[in-house]
């Protein structure tokens, strides 16, 4: 079973850490929690056959054990720069100036999004996750995924538009 962990479980590790950075926005902090979450799945790794999707399972509990977490500190979630620069790198205009100012537009867009639509954009855009995928780590509805990822696409589409209008 350790090496089915070792294999199946482990390399999930820099996953969960982006995860865990998206909802608390302190690195230290993100790597902590997923050295615990690491911690309760190898504790559990004789039940870890009967988990029908492990890399779902195991992003459930880190966004679980984040929000434990900030209610505890009475912080709100807030995206990561590191996700924010995987999500505009492949985009960006490769001249060192436009890319530094359209990682700050596209920063402080998704930071402007609400919650769930900033998680489902990470778990989308950043992860590659399917939209049933998504639906099964939040435990919302895929209809509820849909509506959220056009919804967040649509604002993200106006504040860029907007931007480069007033340009």
């Amino acid at each position: 079973m350790s090496q089915f962990f070792e294999t199946s479980i482990l390399p999930l590790r820099n996953k969960l850490y982006r995860f865990a950075s998206h909802w608390l926005r302190d690195g230290e902090q993100a790597k902590d929690l997923v050295q615990d979450a690491l911690l309760k799945a190898w504790n559990k790794r004789a039940q870890l056959d009967q988990i029908d999707n492990h890399d779902a399972w195991m992003m459930r509990m880190v966004k679980n054990m984040a929000i434990d977490s900030l209610r505890k500190d009475q912080k709100r979630p807030q995206v990561s720069v590191d996700v924010i620069e995987h999500l505009t790198a492949a985009e960006v205009d490769r001249d060192e100036d436009v890319f530094q100012a359209q990682l700050q537009l596209a920063k402080q867009i998704l930071g402007d999004l609400p919650d769930k639509q900033r998680a489902i954009m990470q778990l989308r855009e950043v992860e590659g996750y399917s939209y049933q995928q998504i639906a099964e780590v939040l435990e919302i509805s895929l209809e509820q995924v849909k509506v959220n990822v056009f919804r967040a696409r649509q604002k993200m589409r106006e504040q860029v538009q907007k931007k480069y209008k007033d340009v």
